[in-house]
């Protein structure tokens, strides 16, 4: 049972770690495009 769990817990990690990823990127894009917003050309 414990193997079952840890196999889960593998699978999840990199999926929770690039959906983390994601989130940062987005972040920082709508950062910018306020940035751009803000200060035309």
């Amino acid at each position: 049972m414990e193997y079952v769990i840890a196999a889960y817990a593998l699978s999840l990690g990199p999926v929770a770690l690039y959906l983390a990823h994601l989130v940062r990127e987005r972040r920082r894009l709508l950062r910018d495009l306020d940035d751009t917003r803000v200060r035309p050309g």
